[in-house]
């Protein structure tokens, strides 16, 4: 009774034995039993076939699977090494044609003699602006024109001051002598970023260029330009004239209406006409509001 009962004993720690999962005590009581009984040893055995069949499919099925995983991680790193690839490429393209039309667009930002004419257009009015500097004068010309009316400022700066003639309609007035009259009329790099290296990286990273032609001018279109100097929206869309570096339109598209503006650039055709003022004498003169 007593050896049946180490039998079922034995038998049931034979699993965890040939596992070499028992202790050494359990060990020397599973291996002195089976000196002397036949039926546990017959059953060991079976059970070690058993184990080693199975350990072997065990293995067959783990090498499968490292196999499978290791051919996975491979295509995985191809494909991460294609992304890093293209991302490389791209920058470097987007570098090397941003860093090109800067230096291009420098050139004439310091100019003395040039004419820049803006022209915005919403939907619903346009406005043009018509600049001429030369040696330190400026002039510049603002029309506003709506389906209601149209207006037109023309303003003379000289030094510290400027003179200013309005015309609504038939009704013609003049401000004289104004101080600190504001005009934005600078050449202006869109590409600019005071020579720092880590912002042009920035702005070769997000930025998206491809060549258009816009006003008959081989441009490049870029998009998501993000500099310290420029934060653009995902709306917003820049073109640059291939030749000089300088903008020849860009456009915003809104909720209700979309916003182009077009830009003329030309150096060194000013002449002195263009700064000679109208005959006060057309003018009502009006103290500033």
């Amino acid at each position: 009774m007593n050896e049946k009962k180490n039998c079922k004993i034995v038998q049931d720690l034979l699993p965890n034995y040939i596992e070499k999962l028992t202790n050494e005590e359990t060990n020397t009581f599973i291996e002195e039993h089976l000196k002397e009984c036949d039926e546990c040893r017959e059953i060991f055995s079976n059970m070690q076939k058993d184990f080693k069949f199975n350990s072997q499919k065990r293995d067959h099925r783990e090498v499968k699977y490292i196999k499978k995983y290791s051919h996975k991680m491979k295509i995985l790193k191809i494909i991460l090494l294609i992304i890093v690839a293209i991302f490389v490429i791209r920058t470097g393209r987007n570098f090397i044609i941003i860093s090109s039309l800067s230096n291009k667009a420098d050139d004439y930002v310091s100019s003395t003699n040039y004419h820049k004419k803006t022209t915005n257009f919403d939907g619903t009015s346009m406005t043009i602006m018509d600049t001429y500097s030369k040696d330190g004068k400026l002039v510049s010309f603002l029309t506003r024109v709506t389906p209601e009316e149209t207006n037109k400022i023309s303003v003379y700066k000289n030094g510290e001051t400027s003179n200013l003639y309005f015309e609504t309609g038939d009704k013609k007035t003049a401000q004289l002598n104004q101080k600190d009259v504001m005009i934005a009329v600078n050449i202006v790099n869109y590409l600019d970023t005071d020579h720092n290296l880590l912002a042009a990286l920035l702005g070769s990273i997000t930025s998206s260029i491809k060549t258009v032609n816009c006003n008959e001018k081989d441009c490049y279109l870029i998009t998501n330009f993000l500099t310290s100097n420029w934060l653009t929206s995902e709306n917003e869309g820049t073109y640059i004239d291939k030749e000089t570096g300088l903008m020849v339109r860009s456009t915003m598209n809104g909720n209700s209406t979309d916003t182009v503006v077009d830009y003329i650039h030309e150096f060194n055709t000013v002449s002195d006409d263009i700064f000679v003022e109208p005959d006060i004498n057309e003018y009502e003169i009006t103290a500033n509001n």
